[in-house]
């Protein structure tokens, strides 16, 4: 997925912005999602070294030029960078070298990519009405998964069908009802999980999420 660029003076890699432990965000090619990591070292022009989780499947993911996209937070801005794998070690301590990046990108906190969380959700789809969790979020749209173990049906749909979603994010005292679009659809037996693009969502709906995003970036400084 490409970073969004939000003003067109590229910050070169020879003036990354980013302190030691400061905590990422690492997209590696070939998994479903982003882990959590921090900036161990870093030598100028040849390479970033993050901690590396040892999580299933990751190590698989590991082969030399792998791509890697990365996201931070320093002195209030978010930066992001794309790069590939140089090399990995797992003992004395697992870490991930990562070529230095070429270009360093300022992105717009709204263009950031979504946050996991998990929100109990109301959906009405169609005629039904159904329960299931949010499990990410971002100001553009939503995965949803919604339980069908049981006897519980959850309505054929179809990519481009309506949907409306009521729940409450961190802080707010009333749940919030929004619109959407489904976009993406899988199943297995126990649940569906669908990817909501929302409609036009109103300022302080807005304005929730994005302190959400915020929150997220924030709570390991």
């Amino acid at each position: 997925m490409d970073l969004e660029k939000v003003q067109e003076n590229l910050l070169r890699g020879k003036i990354l912005n980013i302190s030691l432990g400061t905590p990422m965000q690492i997209q590696l090619g070939g998994m479903d999602g982003p882990f959590k990591s921090s900036l161990v070292g870093i030598v100028r022009e040849k390479f970033v070294m993050i901690q590396l989780p040892m999580i299933t499947g990751i190590l698989n993911k590991l082969h030399d030029g792998n791509r890697v996209t990365a996201r931070y937070l320093y002195s209030g801005s978010i930066y992001g960078f794309h790069s590939t794998v140089l090399a990995y070690i797992t003992k004395p301590a697992p870490l991930l070298f990562l070529n230095y990046p070429r270009i360093v990108e300022i992105l717009d906190l709204r263009e950031c990519k979504r946050v996991d969380c998990f929100f109990p959700a109301d959906a009405k789809i169609q005629e039904g009405e159904y329960k299931g969790l949010i499990l990410d979020i971002s100001t553009g749209g939503c995965k949803l998964s919604l339980d069908v173990s049981g006897n519980v049906q959850i309505p054929h749909m179809e990519v481009g069908e309506s949907i409306n979603l009521s729940f409450r994010l961190i802080g707010s005292s009333e749940p919030q009802t929004v619109l959407g679009k489904v976009r993406t659809i899988s199943r297995d037996q126990a649940k569906v999980v669908v990817g909501i693009q929302f409609d036009a969502l109103d300022s302080e709906m807005v304005k929730s999420i994005e302190a959400l995003i915020e929150s997220f970036w924030s709570e390991e400084e």
